[in-house]
């Protein structure tokens, strides 16, 4: 069986961002090359720069990743490869330029554990719903 390298990681996206850290997460690349995911190698570009170039040396199990050591107040744009056993596969499509600094989150709710709700009258019951949120 022919192995290629992987397909580009999906749905890049930047989770958190505070004085110093990035917090990226990610979704599996559709094709993984007919040869298992690895894992991933991130990469970062200062704003200065025109090269991307790799964060980890080695490739990153999950699905997520907090870049540290950023400069705040710098830009950065961040990119991640799938990695398989051919090698590392295209890059996901990059993060526009993101400013480092403390930044408040607006909250957000996960309902993906809520699901139809029977209660009789009178009867009591409670949900739990999992919520972050970085206030100023």
């Amino acid at each position: 069986v022919q192995k290629f390298p992987p397909g580009p990681p999906e749905g890049l996206n930047v989770d958190r961002i505070t004085r110093n850290t990035v917090s990226l997460s990610w979704r599996p690349p559709r094709n993984d090359g007919g040869s298992k995911i690895k894992g991933y190698i991130i990469q970062c570009k200062h704003s200065r720069e025109t090269e991307y170039s790799d964060i980890n040396g080695y490739p990153h199990n999950d699905l997520t990743y907090t870049v540290l050591k950023l400069t705040e107040k710098d830009e950065y744009s961040f990119q991640v490869c799938a990695v398989n056993e051919v090698g590392p596969g295209e890059p996901s499509r990059p993060t526009p330029n993101i400013k480092i600094g403390e930044q408040p989150n607006q909250p957000k709710i996960d309902l993906s554990g809520v699901r139809d709700i029977k209660v009789r009258a009178s009867e009591d019951f409670s949900v739990n719903i999992n919520y972050t949120g970085f206030p100023k």
